[in-house]
This record gives C-alpha cells, sequence and structure tokens, in this order.
C-alpha cells in the first residue's frame, strides 16, 4: 500500500559502497557513514538509497545485505530492518534475520552489533520477524510491547509501528492514544499505524480522531490516510460544521 511505502522508504544521504561486477564486495564502512573504505580501486560506487532499494524490492543479495547493515546510522539500520520483511523468501536471509536476534555473530561478524543488539534497531528486528512467523511470535511481541511508554520516543516510535504491523485490535487502544498525543513524532507515527493495521476497529479508531481535529493538520493527515488506506471519507466539512452548530445549540 502507498501509505505503508510512504512510511519506510528512507530519504538520507548517500552512502557509497564497493560494487563488483553485479554484486557488491563487502568492505567497512567508515566512521563518519559517508563513505566506505573500498577494497578494490577499480570498483565503482554505489549509494545506500540504491542498495535499500534492491532490498526492499527483493532483489539483494545476501553479501548485498548484509553490506547494508555495516552501517552506523541507526536510522538507516532500523528502515533496512523493515525493509528485509520483501527478502524473507531469501533462506539466507531469514537465517540471518534470527541470527541477530539470538545475537549470533558468526554468521555477519562485521554488520553493526553494537547497534543491532539493542532498540531502536532491535525493535525494528523483533517486528519483521514478528510480520514473518507471527504464530510463534509470542515473546517477540512481548518484547515490542514493553517500550510502549518507554521514555526515548525513537524506541516508542518503533513500538507504535511494530504494533501497527502487526495487525492486533487488542493494540488500537494505544495506537489512538499515541495518535491523540500532543507529541509530533508520535502523532504521525500512531496514525499510520493505524492504518498499516488494515482492521475495522483502527478504521474506526481513526474516523473518530478525524472528527475530533478535523479541521487542523493532523486531522487532514488522518483524513488523507483514511483515505488512502481504508478508502473512507468519513464526514464532510459541511456535516462537520454543521453538526459543531447543532451541538453547540444543544
Amino acid at each position: 500500500m502507498l501509505v505503508k511505502r510512504i512510511s519506510l522508504v528512507v530519504f538520507v544521504l548517500c552512502l557509497t559502497i564497493t560494487f563488483f561486477n553485479s554484486d557488491y564486495a563487502y568492505s567497512e564502512i567508515s566512521n563518519d557513514t559517508s563513505s566506505v573504505k573500498t577494497l578494490n580501486k577499480a570498483s565503482r560506487t554505489i549509494s545506500f538509497r540504491d542498495l535499500y532499494q534492491r532490498i526492499y524490492s527483493g532483489k539483494a543479495t545476501l553479501e548485498q545485505v548484509k553490506l547494508a547493515l555495516t552501517t552506523k546510522d541507526s536510522t538507516k539500520l532500523v528502515n533496512t530492518m523493515h525493509a528485509l520483511y520483501a527478502m524473507r523468501w531469501h533462506a539466507g536471509v531469514h537465517n540471518l534475520l534470527y541470527k541477530m536476534w539470538e545475537i549470533d555473530k558468526d554468521e555477519a561478524p562485521k554488520i553493526s552489533w553494537d547497534l543491532i543488539e539493542k532498540p531502536p534497531v532491535r525493535i525494528a528486528l523483533a517486528s519483521t520477524i514478528n510480520r514473518i512467523d507471527i504464530l510463534k511470535s509470542k515473546d517477540i511481541r512481548e518484547y515490542i510491547r514493553s517500550f510502549k511508554y518507554d521514555d526515548d520516543v525513537l524506541n516508542r516510535g518503533q513500538a507504535l509501528v511494530a504494533l501497527g504491523l502487526n495487525g492486533d485490535p487488542v493494540d488500537v487502544p494505544y495506537l489512538e492514544e499515541m495518535a491523540d498525543s500532543n507529541n509530533r513524532y508520535l502523532t504521525q507515527i500512531g496514525v499510520s499505524s493505524l492504518a498499516f493495521m488494515e482492521n475495522s476497529t483502527a478504521k474506526e479508531s481513526l474516523i473518530s480522531l478525524a472528527k475530533k481535529h478535523y479541521d487542523t493538520p493532523r486531522g487532514k493527515l488522518i483524513l488523507d490516510v483514511l483515505s488512502r488506506s481504508y478508502n473512507v471519507v468519513p464526514v464532510s466539512k459541511e456535516e462537520y460544521e454543521k453538526a459543531n452548530a447543532e451541538e453547540n445549540i444543544n
């Protein structure tokens, strides 16, 4: 869906990585994350965005995935973890996801373990594993829910995304609470996460929020999400104003 695509696409600065023929060589990313130390002077480079798009489209190789995971930028790692859902068909990537969850470093010693083994990257990893194997991921979902009220809003934001993608109506009240909060970051993610759910409970929650915040930037965002994700326009501006007028009279 378009909303999911927009929410998970990363707009990043170019990160150059080594490229051999049709595949990527394993390299080390420099400390400033703007370039890599190439292993072959004859190699040409490609942006991190292009590499990410290969992963997101499900066309990356295992070595390309491992190389993307060497970045020291936690935001890029978070988005890459979500994008790896598109690579779930790849046995090597599937195995790597579980190795990362178990913190088994032998499979890929050069990836950014210092970031992968802690939130928010680990929450994004948990989300992807949960989506792949939802029937066997109870412990992983409990891990995700443990960050619902974390002091770090980035961790809380990833919990929101993960619970939205999980799609369990039991989490709708929490997502609605965050979408109705005063934190703009959590508001936007809360609204998007209600769209990710794709169920009637989440839809009704968004309709309720749209009516509450109708004539505000938040209301416009919610109306747009409702239209794109649920093909719903809950009320026109004229109907909204009429209802408000009647309520004031009463």
